[in-house]
């Protein structure tokens, strides 16, 4: 993999989104609901909000964001040109991921500030919000590979990432189903925002865990969806 063609393609990446409204949309919802939602409110409703809604963005807004890269350079033939390029594919999603990893974190710091996480914890929080918003972007990677050539691709993707930030929500609504939701990435989110804003960045080895083991089946199943597909066909 040669880092000129992934530092391009992510150049490209960043050229390209700041003509495109939506993706600032994607990335500043969240944030911007959580300033609406907290103002007047007091510390433990903001620890509340931000807990709830740090999974919404790091589990949604990157995969509909990644999907809407890759379908948008397949349609307009930005794809085929970076082929005859000689830019791989691997370095092609490469690319996307890191323009979007940054831009996951400055979303996550404005989370963070706006959620009242400690200055001390804060960098933690962005450390563990770029990491897990990492595992969204190889998810979406991967099932943009898989329904690239389907007619229903983004209702897929959108109910997917909508079930996937969604899911600490729905254990909040049902705690009894913890046991099982606190082994998949956004669940850890939620239970290791609620450390950060109370000023703790121990006890962190089981959620920094859960997030390893998660990475290396997303990364099992983007290689399988890779061999299987060819990114660069019409």
């Amino acid at each position: 993999m040669r880092v000129k063609n992934v530092a391009a393609v992510a150049y490209k990446q960043w050229l390209d989104a700041s003509a495109v409204k939506s993706i600032a949309v994607q990335f500043l919802l969240y944030p911007v609901l959580l300033w609406i939602f907290t103002l007047g409110r007091d510390s433990a409703a903001r620890t509340t909000l931000v807990a709830v809604l740090s999974p919404m963005l790091i589990g949604s807004s990157p995969m509909l964001t990644v999907h809407s890269l890759i379908r948008e350079d397949k349609h307009s033939g930005a794809l085929k040109a970076l082929m005859l390029a000689s830019v791989r594919p691997g370095e092609y999603m490469a690319g996307v991921s890191l323009f979007l990893i940054g831009i996951s974190a400055l979303a996550s710091a404005f989370m963070g500030i706006l959620g009242g996480v400690p200055i001390h914890t804060l960098l933690w929080f962005i450390l563990a919000m770029t990491l897990t918003s990492t595992l969204t972007i190889l998810l979406g990677c991967a099932a943009s590979l898989r329904t690239a050539n389907q007619s229903n691709a983004v209702l897929f993707i959108s109910v997917f990432s909508l079930i996937n930030g969604m899911i600490p929500a729905l254990e909040a609504l049902h705690p009894t189903i913890h046991t099982v939701t606190r082994f998949w990435y956004t669940q850890q989110v939620k239970d290791m925002t609620l450390r950060f804003c109370g000023g703790h960045a121990d006890t962190l080895l089981f959620g920094f865990g859960v997030i390893g083991i998660n990475l290396l089946l997303i990364l099992s199943a983007l290689f399988f969806t890779y061999r299987k597909t060819r990114l660069f066909e019409n």
